[in-house]
């Protein structure tokens, strides 16, 4: 008798040794991942070591993230190095989702800190240098939203990622200097351009690149339908020119939250001001169209 003729092993016993049912045990069977010999005069099956180290591959291969189908077929293939390939591709792809869930948690960790002092950061202002940027142009607040198959595609891929690139708007510092009553403000979504390199997103003609810039930054709220109106910027205007600053390009924001208030439902943003010291003789760089989208 040979060492590998003890081992032999019912449905239940395979069953319980790898977690699963007898059906389940039915579908890998049906999947060609294991063959189990029909005991003659009988209902019942029999595995053998070769089913138990099929069965320990498919827990492998599963466990890794590959499908039943690509779990068959890497069982059943004869090239080994066809087999370290589609792990290296597979530790390669973990190792992004890996990335993912490293700042997705970083974002939601950013925007709970936030929500915690929400009331207080409304009544502050900073001047700071802001982060890197890229923003995605969607539309303007007074135009149709309307769009091409590869623009939808696009705007979809963005709002995948939420929170990791949020909602955005972007004023223009020429009507602001005006005084207009009415913002015709750019609607898109902003993400960090380390996000956006490390994500592998792509750029296009309704990207653009937003460059670290000396900004006034702070947090501003309002009606959720009333992003056109200049009274939420008030505040940091007032600012801006009480400590001799000036606008030097236009303001845009990150978004934090819509909360519901007994005063109806509240949109609050990050936003940061690019400006320079009044009377400086050269303007904060302005916004640039990603290099990359030719």
């Amino acid at each position: 008798m040979k060492p590998e003729d003890h081992y032999h092993y019912s449905t239940s016993e395979l069953a319980r040794y790898y977690g699963l049912t007898a059906k389940g045990l039915a579908f890998y069977e049906d999947k060609g991942i294991i063959s189990p010999r029909r005991i003659p005069g009988s209902k019942y099956r029999e595995f053998t070591l070769v089913d138990c180290y099929h069965l320990y591959d498919s827990k492998f291969y599963s466990n890794c993230g590959f499908s039943l189908a690509e779990t068959a077929d890497l069982i059943q293939h004869k090239n080994l190095a066809f087999v370290q390939n589609e792990l290296h591709q597979k530790s390669l792809q973990i190792q992004q989702e890996i990335l993912y869930k490293e700042r997705l948690k970083h974002h939601v960790d950013r925007i709970a800190g936030l929500m915690a002092h929400i009331e207080e950061l409304t009544q502050q202002f900073q001047v700071v240098n802001s982060p890197s940027f890229y923003r995605l142009f969607v539309r303007h607040y007074c135009s149709p939203h309307s769009s091409t198959p590869e623009q939808s595609r696009e705007f979809a891929r963005w709002n995948h990622d939420v929170p990791i690139n949020v909602a955005s708007l972007k004023y223009s510092r020429e009507e602001l200097l005006q005084g207009a009553p009415f913002l015709n403000v750019g609607i898109g979504n902003i993400i960090l351009e380390e996000d956006f390199q490390r994500l592998n997103y792509s750029p296009s003609s309704r990207t653009e690149y937003l460059p670290s810039c000396l900004c006034v930054y702070t947090v501003i709220q309002g009606s959720e339908e009333e992003l056109y109106l200049p009274g939420r910027l008030a505040p940091c205007l007032d600012f801006i020119s009480k400590n001799h600053y000036q606008l030097a390009g236009d303001p845009f924001t990150s978004m934090i939250t819509v909360a519901n208030t007994p005063e109806g439902r509240i949109r609050f943003d990050e936003v940061w001001f690019p400006v320079e010291k009044a009377g400086a003789a050269a303007p904060c760089k302005s916004p640039q169209t990603s290099p990359e989208a030719g």
